[in-house]
């Protein structure tokens, strides 16, 4: 973010031409990514699981949290590769974990599926 906020912050300030920002804003989006694509999936995964165990700290449920989280990192790089694709990933995500927990995770958990959703 800090990079992107720093050409921002310069427009704000003083009269910076248009091609100018163009062109750091470019060279920003065209640097190197800074984490592996297994650091990326992990980095879903990891929040995924801690989260999901704090509501049900069992085996099967912490499988289950890690797959999911994988799949949001895997469509998290697909992501990056399809640019035109971005905007709706976070609702193709969101509704791919929501029809996957519905499916599996009420018989996995041995729980009404919607007690994951709205806590009784």
């Amino acid at each position: 973010m800090e990079e992107l906020q720093s050409p921002a912050k310069r427009m704000h300030a003083e009269q910076v031409s248009f091609e100018d920002a163009r062109r750091s804003l470019r060279e920003v989006r065209e640097r190197p990514e800074r984490f592996s694509p297994a650091t990326t999936v992990l980095g879903y995964v990891l929040p995924t699981v801690g989260l999901g165990a704090m509501r049900h700290a069992t085996v099967p449920a912490v499988v289950g949290y890690a797959v999911l989280g994988a799949g949001v990192g895997l469509l998290r790089l697909f992501g990056d590769r399809l640019p035109a694709a971005r905007t709706a990933l976070p609702v193709v995500a969101a509704i791919l974990v929501t029809a996957a927990s519905l499916r599996w995770a009420g018989p996995l958990l041995h729980e009404d599926a919607t007690v994951l959703y709205a806590p009784r």
